[in-house]
């Protein structure tokens, strides 16, 4: 089956954090292109790094449990959360701050904070909060973590049966132009994209 480009949707708008890719499915045809496009339209992402790294470590943790974007917005990941529960998490971390100061790498961040879990924070909300905190510490994860939507756009370019991280190498060649933390959520905004080019028969654009 061949595959045939169409019409890009969504023109001048850009994927905004933690939301879907604006694009219709198969509006991109190839992962290379998708890769590209996530690239041009990721300036939330890039702005949320640059919030972060302005804050000294205290705010960081504040904000970053409380799931704040610039603009004081709350991150759509989170938005299911009640303020009370995330108020919670901030406390939990604050009580970890000395500990949080001698991390010395992302992993060590995410291990610290999962061993905090509190009911109502999942995986996902931890692992937003560690990539939060790690950029006000320039730490970033060096594995591609798999949860909610990133593991369904995983799934359709890789083998990720009982994993719960990748390695950029286990993906295909284009998503070597993005940071481990970009991939991942290359992987959930563009899902759709994704599972587009699986489904129609385009195995050899999938794996380009």
């Amino acid at each position: 089956m061949v595959c045939v480009p169409k019409s890009i949707s969504g023109k001048g708008r850009v994927c905004k954090a933690g939301g879907p890719c604006p694009c219709v499915p198969g509006s991109k045809n190839s992962i290379a292109e998708i890769v590209d496009c996530y690239n041009t339209r990721k300036c939330s992402e890039t702005e949320e790094e640059a919030f972060y790294k302005a804050l000294p470590l205290k705010g960081a943790i504040a904000a970053a449990a409380m799931a704040v974007l610039p603009g004081n917005k709350k991150h759509p990941h989170q938005y299911r959360i009640p303020n009370i529960t995330l108020k919670a998490w901030v406390k939990a971390i604050f009580a970890q701050e000395c500990i949080i100061k001698s991390c010395k790498s992302f992993d060590e961040l995410l291990s610290l904070l999962e061993a905090q879990r509190l009911k109502g924070i999942g995986a996902l909300a931890i692992y937003d909060t560690a990539l939060r905190i790690g950029f006000s510490k320039n730490f970033y994860p060096t594995l591609i973590y798999l949860h909610a939507g990133t593991a369904v756009g995983a799934a359709q370019v890789a083998n990720i049966r009982g994993k719960q991280t990748l390695d950029r190498s286990e993906l295909p060649p284009p998503f070597k132009a993005l940071k481990p933390h970009e991939v991942e959520d290359c992987l959930c905004i563009c899902k759709r994209q994704l599972q587009w080019l699986k489904n129609n028969g385009c195995p050899s654009r999938v794996a380009d």
